[in-house]
């Protein structure tokens, strides 16, 4: 072999190898990147998952509801943790994340990480309305609780004190008005019942002081107080009303990990501490961060909502 075709040869060589090694580089498919990381941890999940729901299908749902949206894959990069954190909480209480269902939901956003040492994109678990009612009713102890919405046309009144009363008619027509109250009510399996009813306006003032899906900035919400305010709305009201309702472990672990950071495992994640120090929000769809001040979820509510029990 002459001189110029051993040349020839090592180019050729050389290509080949830095194909390979580029090729080798080439970054996975998020939906891939997603569900390798759920699957070092597939033995845990499936332990903590009640039987209606398959390690399959929760894994599904879950790289579904993180593999389309850029900063999620994001906060995959950079705090994986937090991911199998919120994932392990859904797990535990039977929560599919981020479905039409409404139960609960993964957000992104921007937090202090201590060990860092920096601000990184982290997830963040957040209850659903229909999480919370579900929840209720696999307790045993409700057999109904129900939220409603109220018109400015809507026949409505509720009395409070020793004998207090509710009763609301809705308006016939299609046009009801703007919406000015919600209000929830339930009934235990032994005929105890109760209300609590919050205006419109008492809703959104709860909801900025303490939501980490507001931005102060520009006066948004943002997640599903933005896309589904009326569910959300409904949440409030209920955690209300439920102060007064018998409460088993699930539910009473739901309320400690409503909108919570974590990234250490545990058999009872509402044991494990929240990480949520100063946080930013982030818009879907990758809006640039807008810095708001985020609430321990451990806070308690100093609203001025009105509740009620009817015995």
């Amino acid at each position: 072999m002459d001189t110029n075709t051993m040349k020839k040869s090592a180019a050729a060589g050389g290509s080949t190898t830095n194909a390979l090694t580029k090729q080798a580089q080439k970054p996975l498919a998020p939906s891939v990147m997603v569900g390798n990381m759920i699957g070092k941890y597939r033995a845990e999940i499936a332990q903590a998952l009640p039987s209606v729901i398959t390690p399959e299908r929760f894994t599904r749902i879950a790289t579904n509801a993180i593999a389309t949206n850029p900063k999620m894959i994001q906060a995959v990069t950079e705090s994986p943790k937090s991911l199998i954190g919120a994932l392990m909480t859904c797990a535990q209480l039977g929560i599919e994340p981020n479905t039409p269902l409404g139960q609960g939901y993964l957000l992104p956003f921007y937090n202090f990480d201590k060990t860092l040492g920096k601000k990184v994109m982290q997830i963040s678990f957040q209850l659903g309305y229909m999480g919370v009612i579900d929840l209720c009713y696999r307790s045993g102890e409700v057999t109904m609780i129900q939220a409603h919405e109220v018109y400015e046309k809507d026949y409505f009144e509720y009395e409070l004190g020793l004998d207090p009363k509710l009763k609301h008619i809705p308006h016939r027509g299609a046009d009801r008005g703007d919406m000015i109250y919600v209000y929830a009510m339930f009934k235990t399996k032994t005929g105890a019942t109760g209300f609590a009813c919050m205006s419109k306006e008492e809703i959104e003032e709860h909801a900025k002081r303490f939501s980490k899906s507001y931005d102060y900035k520009t006066g948004k919400f943002f997640g599903p107080w933005e896309t589904d305010f009326v569910a959300m709305a409904k949440k409030t009201v209920l955690l209300q009303a439920l102060k007064y309702a018998p409460k088993k472990s699930d539910f009473a672990r739901a309320i400690v990990s409503d909108n919570t950071v974590k990234s250490e495992l545990a058999k009872d994640m509402s044991e494990v501490q929240n990480e949520v120090i100063e946080a930013d929000v982030v818009e879907n769809g990758g809006a640039d961060k807008e810095e708001v001040d985020a609430k321990p979820s451990e806070e308690q509510p100093k609203t001025e909502e009105k509740q009620g029990m009817l015995v």
